[in-house]
């Protein structure tokens, strides 16, 4: 039986039976928004670079970041907050929810969610992404049950695999990519990190305007109100 809910597409089920509660993948209230994720930071050289480019081209972002890495640049941490950006946690050391124990990942977990606020001074709202987006049906259900947001994506960049500049702004001006969208990118590549302004030119083509995944999440008529 374990067997067969862990081959169950969990995520994808319950974010149609829980839309935006629990499990997101994207706003289906999204306005002209989309949201910009960047996992595995902050990364000491290339994350200051990234927020130049998010700067210049008027992108705010969301930064799912390694405990570990925060550990290594706290002030880097601080540096992506104050820049008007929304820090979110992906554990403390990048573990994988199918491959070691479940008292270990929900540790490591809440360290990192421990450490990210104390390095911030504030609550992060318990948002969270899964390292390499895996899950088990006790995983989730941990998560949930500590009131965890888990924040997937409904566009990925494939950055991790497409090391060219030019073929990554290709792969993202042709993807169906539409209001609502949680698009995924890691902010420890520095071809990720040249592509940003010809992404930032895709985005603005299309009408849409980048935002952190809170204000992704607020329905449009809130915003309104």
């Amino acid at each position: 039986m374990r067997r067969l809910l862990n081959k169950i597409d969990i995520k994808g089920a319950v974010s149609r039976l829980l839309p935006g509660r629990f499990v997101s993948i994207g706003c289906l209230d999204g306005g002209q928004r989309i949201a910009l994720t960047f996992d595995d930071g902050p990364h000491a050289e290339n994350t200051p670079r990234l927020l130049d480019r998010l700067d210049a081209s008027n992108l705010r972002a969301t930064f799912f970041v390694s405990g570990a890495e925060v550990e290594r640049a706290p002030g880097l941490l601080r540096s992506i907050v104050a820049r008007g950006h929304q820090v979110a946690n992906h554990g403390f050391a990048h573990l994988n929810a199918r491959k070691v124990s479940y008292d270990r990942y929900m540790d490591d977990i809440e360290r990192a969610n421990e450490l990210i606020e104390q390095t911030i001074g504030d609550s992060i709202g318990r948002f969270m992404r899964p390292p390499y987006g895996a899950l088990t049906t006790r995983v989730l259900l941990g998560l949930v049950s500590r009131r965890y947001r888990i924040i997937m994506w409904s566009v990925d960049s494939l950055d991790y695999a497409i090391h060219d500049k030019g073929k990554l702004q290709e792969r993202f001006q042709s993807s169906h990519l539409e209001a609502g969208d949680i698009v995924l990118f890691h902010d420890d590549y520095a071809h990720t990190v040249l592509a940003m302004e010809g992404i930032a030119q895709t985005i603005s083509e299309r009408g849409l305007r980048s935002v952190t995944i809170s204000e992704l999440l607020v329905p449009r008529a809130e915003l309104r109100g």
